[in-house]
């Protein structure tokens, strides 16, 4: 189970310190310890490193160690349950996660979507009882963003490379100025194509 580094930031404190970042923030009623523990207990099983709130150290302050948690997670998996939807806590942390898009919302088979708190019955939501599933969603969301990071870097790889190399950066800038000035797109692009051609023509000869 992979574990990333972090800066903590601490409330009230000069100098910044270093935590453990979880793949998992998970947000519950306390009410719920015994339910929290089972799921996390199961996500560290499959791999996945969870965070809550019985991994507060000795001497950390409260909320800064939550907030800075819940910031810093990939994702924030919310259990919705009928001392939940009550709870104030759960609450802000849930719409700050979905906020930044990261939220997971997991409803106990005790209550209905209605009992949820506007905001949130829009999502779709899993049963707190089908940990399989959740593990299954969290690892596809892992695969999607490290796709998205890849294609990401590889074109900006490619937009360096354009940009150190001034044949390409003439050729493309020249194939631009052919689509605004000639109203034909097929002309422009064979104007465009012709000229890029040429280049590297010269450019091997």
């Amino acid at each position: 189970m992979s574990v990333t580094r972090g800066r903590l930031h601490w409330v009230g404190c000069e100098a910044p310190g270093e935590f453990d970042v979880a793949k998992v923030f998970l947000s519950y009623s306390s009410r719920d310890r015994e339910l929290a523990s089972i799921i996390a207990a199961r996500l560290e099983q499959a791999g996945i490193s969870v965070w809550w709130d019985r991994a507060l150290l000795g001497g950390d302050e409260f909320r800064s160690a939550i907030l800075a948690q819940l910031r810093a997670s990939s994702y924030v998996v919310v259990l919705w349950t009928t001392h939940s939807v009550r709870s104030q806590w759960v609450q802000d942390e849930a719409d700050e996660a979905k906020s930044a898009g990261r939220l997971i919302p997991l409803i106990h088979a005790d209550i209905q979507i209605s009992d949820v708190e506007l905001g949130f019955r829009q999502l779709h939501m899993l049963e707190t009882s089908d940990i399989e599933t959740l593990i299954e969603t969290v690892e596809k969301k892992d695969a999607a963003g490290n796709i998205g990071s890849l294609v990401a870097r590889k074109k900006q790889g490619l937009f360096l490379k354009v940009m150190k190399n001034p044949l390409l950066y003439i050729a493309l800038s020249s194939t631009l100025l052919l689509y605004i000035i000639f109203p034909g797109f097929l002309l422009g692009l064979a104007l465009g194509l012709g000229f890029i051609l040429l280049l590297l023509l010269w450019a091997s000869s």
